[in-house]
């Protein structure tokens, strides 16, 4: 004897149905209810459960009470799997909200970062500079404050602009730089150094103090004795 008779297999049948009914993946979905809740799965799992005769709690015959025990695990597991459905089908819904309201970011340009500037005003070409000079040494090249070897970009009648290929001497704000701008210190000089017009394409080295580019010898086209002169004042 098992202690099971006709009433216990009707109510698994029952519950087993049930249970199938809000199975959150069978085909179809759940077919107990739009939207169960556990409370909704409880009161028709005890509704069957009540659904027995007094035989349920007598003796059997191996000296032990028969209680449908089944149905306090069962009550937990249907409630599971509603929690399980209604999860499932949050997260779908959430899904297709997403997908219907979401638009695709705007593509957003790279802003073009403007190259640092260094402004330096060229010698003035009268003559009485020249007539000035101390002769070319690399000791007093050495001493320059601000050097360095660019190429030029452009040439106005008033500025020469100049993209810095290396700098030598500087403080550290100087050689942020990336151009440097060499401006005549009058409405009637040239541009030039030393007498030497400025020519588009052309590689220089430029020392400068306080401001204003040195002449004499110590700037002037990058010819290979000049940048022997300023890589034994600076170092290679």
């Amino acid at each position: 004897m098992t202690g099971r008779d006709d009433g216990d297999a009707r109510r698994d049948d029952a519950l087993r149905a049930l249970l199938a009914g809000i199975d959150p993946a069978r085909p179809g979905g759940p077919a107990f209810a739009a939207d169960p809740t556990p409370d909704d799965v409880r009161e028709r799992v005890m509704a069957i459960t009540r659904n027995d005769d007094t035989t349920d709690d007598l003796p059997d015959p191996n000296g032990h009470r028969h209680r449908p025990m089944w149905g306090r695990w069962v009550v937990a597991a249907a409630a599971a799997v509603v929690l399980v459905a209604a999860g499932i089908t949050g997260a779908l819904t959430l899904g297709a909200d997403d997908t219907a309201t979401t638009t695709p970011p705007t593509a957003i340009a790279p802003t073009a970062i403007a190259p640092s500037a260094l402004a330096l005003t060229l010698p003035s070409d009268d003559g009485t500079v020249m007539q000035s000079c101390i002769a070319f040494d690399v000791r007093f090249l050495a001493d320059m404050p601000v050097a360095f070897a660019g190429t030029v970009t452009s040439v106005t009648d008033e500025e020469v602009t100049l993209d810095v290929g290396r700098w030598y001497q500087g403080s550290t704000a100087q050689q942020r730089a990336d151009v440097v701008t060499l401006s005549v210190p009058g409405p009637t000089l040239s541009i030039s150094l030393d007498g030497v017009e400025f020519a588009e394409g052309e590689s220089y080295l430029v020392t400068a103090n306080d401001g204003t580019v040195n002449g004499c010898g110590f700037s002037g086209p990058a010819t290979p004795e000049l940048e022997a002169a300023y890589a034994e004042a600076f170092g290679e």
